[in-house]
């Protein structure tokens, strides 16, 4: 019999988005899990679901106490109450492919941290690239964030082996912190590259809303004055340098992006960081 996995979350304002991403987890060929929502908006996403029709007895309802406390904290109420070694992060407005569960679920038998490809779409469906679909399974050190250079939520992994939370303390990029802090325990990523994650980029969301590229920059220079400081630790050092050396790119891809979304409003920032990413 596999290995049960706990499925994460965070919900705040997502009472339009939500019943699709629950949908694509009751939907997963492994159907070893629970799924805990993490509320963090007093809303009773219980009643959402049910007058949509979902009800399933693996899915469990907790919440942060507080009305927007942060996608971090309501992921760590998550984890807290989450009853398996196995973990798996969705948003509440995106969604898994039918075997993303059994596919991580296999490959967490072999490593501790395991990533996936993903797709990248708007709310209608309409799909605007994927990230990290080389059609290899591959272990992913220093290179990592060159294939994987957009979001870091579509991983799995046993927090047993990888005991690590959210920062709380972060405006934004929780999940690059995440998977640098990962690192401490594993020298890589075990990577799927098949796109078993859909990222619905949502009209107006922070990475693309105007005056937002200030907020990213700033945060980005936290990031790498940790990673030249003692903040992060690693098992290898090559993976920090490639940490490292993306996120120089990527702050030098930040302080561009305002500028070029200004002539091309459809610009996504993943179209705009690859050519300055494959240059640098």
């Amino acid at each position: 019999m596999s290995a049960p996995v706990s499925v994460i979350m965070p919900a705040y304002s997502a009472e339009a988005t939500i019943g699709g991403a629950v949908k694509s987890v009751l939907a997963q060929t492994h159907q070893e899990f629970e799924l805990v929502i993490s509320a963090d908006d007093l809303t009773d996403y219980r009643g959402v679901l049910a007058k949509a029709g979902i009800e399933d007895r693996r899915i469990v309802h907790v919440a942060t106490g507080g009305i927007a406390t942060g996608s971090s904290r309501a992921r760590n109420v998550a984890i807290g109450m989450a009853r398996y070694p196995y973990l798996a992060e969705l948003d509440a407005d995106d969604r898994f492919a039918p075997d993303k569960l059994a596919r991580g679920v296999e490959a967490l038998a072999r490593h501790p941290l395991v990533t996936t490809g993903l797709k990248v779409a708007r709310p209608d469906g309409r799909m605007l690239r994927t990230v990290g679909c080389t059609g290899r399974t591959e272990l992913l050190s220093a290179t990592y964030k060159r294939l994987n250079f957009s979001m870091d939520s579509m991983l799995l992994w046993d927090r047993e082996k990888v005991p690590i939370l959210y920062d709380t303390t972060l405006p934004c990029l929780i999940d690059l912190d995440f998977i640098i802090r990962a690192f401490a325990h594993v020298e890589a990523s075990l990577h799927l590259g098949e796109a078993l994650h859909t990222y619905v980029k949502q009209p107006g969301s922070m990475s693309n809303a105007p005056g937002s590229s200030p907020v990213y920059a700033a945060t980005k220079r936290r990031l790498i004055a940790g990673l030249e400081g003692s903040e992060y630790s690693f098992r290898s050092p090559e993976a920090r340098q490639g940490f490292l050396d993306f996120l120089r790119i990527s702050l030098r891809a930040e302080e561009r992006f305002e500028a070029a979304l200004a002539s091309n409003p459809e610009l996504i920032f993943e179209d705009h960081l690859e050519p300055i990413l494959t240059s640098g």
